[in-house]
């Protein structure tokens, strides 16, 4: 089981990129694309070979080493799956792209579904994983994106059923609109009340030498003010 769970990952890429590849009519776009289904093919049977004949192929096992093991396999897998998890995901988003700006009605309407589900899964990673990684993030921060991302992490598999059953299909331009809305709404608002609290509370401090209550009390406030106006001001 341990070494199945070592080369499982390439397959699951493959049809991940395959499903992406095919979606929403079953086909690709062109004739002109097969030779991205059969990169992603190679790329599937390249990984799986490099894994499954790699001596460090039993993640999780400590020192016990694969059995089947090649030397210098280990290092091809490397290669292959750095190259799966990023080349295709970036060519398969462009086809996607691509088929965006051909299709009209129904069609159009799957797409930007799918397009939405695949946004709200990237901003959980990013905010759980990507930025805490990247930047000395509060603690509060780290928990508040791995909230998010487990909210967001059936948004593919959710938006894919809904445009192919075609329930609520056309609510998605709302859904986007809101989404546009109130996610620049929060994060202006954010910057402002933590903005304010920084300038009011340097403020306090060269006039009174310590900090003061006062600083968040009056970002509150500014915010309870600003709230309705930037609402209207971003939705227009």
């Amino acid at each position: 089981m341990a070494w199945i769970s070592s080369w499982i990952l390439p397959p699951i890429i493959g049809l991940q990129v395959f499903a992406f590849l095919l979606f929403p009519t079953g086909r690709l776009p062109s004739i002109g694309w097969r030779w991205l289904a059969w990169l992603t093919l190679a790329c599937v049977v390249v990984g799986v070979a490099s894994s499954a004949f790699s001596l460090g192929a039993n993640a999780g096992l400590g020192p016990i080493q694969n059995p089947l093991g090649i030397k210098g396999f280990s290092s091809i897998y490397g290669v292959v799956l750095s190259f799966m998890s990023t080349v295709l995901y970036v060519l398969v988003a462009s086809l996607l792209f691509v088929r965006l700006r051909r299709a009209n009605g129904v069609e159009r309407q799957q797409i930007k579904w799918f397009a939405y589900g695949a946004g709200a899964t990237i901003s959980g990673i990013t905010l759980a994983y990507v930025i805490p990684n990247t930047i000395d993030a509060p603690p509060w921060f780290e928990r508040a994106g791995y909230v998010v991302l487990i909210a967001t992490t059936a948004a593919i598999p959710v938006s894919i059923g809904i445009a192919i059953l075609r329930y609520r299909l056309y609510d998605i331009d709302l859904i986007i609109n809101r989404t546009l809305v109130y996610g620049s709404l929060t994060a202006t608002l954010v910057a402002l009340y933590f903005g304010g609290i920084v300038v009011l509370q340097r403020g306090f401090v060269l006039l009174t030498g310590q900090q003061s209550t006062l600083a968040v009390v009056a970002s509150t406030l500014l915010i309870a003010a600003l709230f309705s106006p930037l609402r209207r001001r971003i939705q227009s």
